[in-house]
């Protein structure tokens, strides 16, 4: 079970997941980009993830890599952040926070890194 997973389902956390619209009223309209390079981010071939209002991200991006235990990257804080400041372009990114099974005793770190792009535009202010 990854991170997005436990979010899903309410383990560890202090409170349960609403819904997209319930937890940013004030975005109208979304655009964001992750594109996902698994050899780190030195790799040209990256995988594409798209979301939007109707297709919002969790808590966290799942990191594509079968042999990742617990990873992802947590896009939810970015979100929470730009909403607040009420920014309308913001480009971040970060390593996954998974580790990898080296063999049956050793793993290493998550070489997954995540680059994300993200437009949004806000709802009137009455």
């Amino acid at each position: 079970m990854d991170k997005q997973d436990r979010v899903e389902r309410g383990l560890g956390i202090f409170e349960r997941p609403v819904p997209f619209a319930q937890a940013f009223p004030a975005v109208a309209e979304m655009r964001i980009t992750v594109a996902i390079r698994l050899g780190g981010p030195l790799d040209q071939k990256p995988q594409k993830r798209h979301f939007s209002v109707q297709n919002p991200p969790g808590e966290y991006v799942r990191c594509p890599r079968a042999s990742c235990t617990d990873g992802g990257w947590c896009i939810g804080d970015v979100l929470r952040e730009m909403v607040s400041k009420r920014e309308t372009l913001h480009k971040t990114g970060g390593v996954c926070s998974g580790r990898q099974r080296m063999n049956r005793k050793e793993f290493r770190d998550c070489l997954a890194d995540f680059e994300v792009e993200i437009h949004v535009t806000y709802k009137a202010e009455n």
